[in-house]
């Protein structure tokens, strides 16, 4: 997965999205654990492997918390607080996040 560019970072400091991730990261955290596990059960199934060591890639983590927020009644409230931000800001910033997150949290999610 790419890495953050340095204006997706300071889109994400603009909207003050920087700061609502640090603020609620234990929860992030939290759900990041949580795709991992469910994907390396939903591996560890289809290969009949019971390794504890299947690795979870960052894509996969980054991709599952974008639907997750998504649909999320707390992001969106979040999100429709932000006056000035249209529909199509809203989809972006909420990839960027996803994004943001699986990068940051990457091996917290994944211990």
């Amino acid at each position: 997965m790419a890495a953050l560019s340095t204006m997706e970072i300071r889109n994400l400091m603009v909207w003050n999205l920087h700061r609502h991730y640090y603020k609620n990261r234990p929860m992030y955290v939290r759900f990041g654990r949580v795709v991992a596990a469910t994907f390396r059960s939903m591996v560890q199934k289809a290969t009949q492997n019971s390794s504890a060591n299947t690795i979870v890639p960052e894509d996969k983590i980054a991709e599952s918390l974008k639907l997750w927020l998504e649909r999320d009644s707390r992001w969106n409230g979040y999100l429709a607080n932000k006056k000035h931000m249209t529909g199509h800001v809203a989809y972006v910033m909420t990839d960027t996040m996803a994004r943001f997150i699986a990068s940051e949290a990457y091996g917290d999610i994944t211990s």
